[in-house]
């Protein structure tokens, strides 16, 4: 989605309006950016075990466990993934959301 900075060409737009979409400009980017940046402050990590390889197993017992730990393994981790995923199309969602109010506001100016 593109951010639309001004409909109108720069001479029908008097000096006082312009000084005002200037500064909206400017603070919608501010408020952007720093949300951006804020986001990227904390890195979430998964809490996912990832389970010990024996190097030998004693018995079948022992190999069952070590494969449904495995599967725990890989469920915790598609888990996280899923809810980053997720994440980041509730950001991409809410930034579509912002600059397509910018651009219906820009174009009522």
């Amino acid at each position: 989605m593109r951010l639309a900075l001004s409909p109108r060409p720069a001479s029908e737009i008097s000096g006082r309006t312009a000084a005002f979409l200037h500064m909206r400009t400017l603070l919608l980017l501010l408020a952007l950016f720093s949300s951006f940046a804020n986001a990227d402050s904390v890195q979430p990590s998964h809490d996912c075990s990832e389970p010990i390889i024996p190097y030998e197993f004693e018995d079948a017992y022992e190999r069952e466990q070590f494969l449904s730990d495995v599967e725990e393994y890989k469920s915790c981790m598609l888990e996280f993934v899923e809810e980053q995923r997720d994440a980041v199309r509730k950001h991409n969602s809410a930034t579509d959301d912002a600059i397509e109010e910018w651009n219906v506001f820009i174009k009522s100016v």
